[in-house]
């Protein structure tokens, strides 16, 4: 995988800093997008027909989607159980060791 800061260098439109450290941070939403580079610059690869090109792009937008989702909820309900944490009177409950 390419270096994300290096790539942003030779971007005309600059991405912020916390748009790369975003990217770096989550890996498997640049191989999405590089799969979605890919569908578009190589017209001539397995893809073929505008069809398929559509197909393609939907289903890793679809994917990019999901992934971009799933990390938003993992962030809200880590929130979520900090904030009731540290209501007054919530006790984490524990497992006992039963030694």
């Amino acid at each position: 995988m390419r270096n994300v800061r290096m790539a942003a260098k030779s971007n005309p439109h600059r991405l912020k800093p916390s748009t790369l450290e975003w990217l770096e941070r989550h890996p498997k939403l640049i191989e999405r997008l590089e799969r979605l580079h890919e569908i578009e610059e190589d017209s001539r690869s397995d893809i073929g027909t505008l069809d398929k090109a559509e197909h393609a792009a939907i289903e890793q937008v679809d994917r990019l989607g999901k992934e971009i989702l799933g990390h938003w909820l993992g962030r809200e309900e880590k929130e979520a159980a900090q904030q009731a944490c540290e209501r007054k009177g919530w006790r984490k409950h524990s497992i006992k060791n039963c030694e």
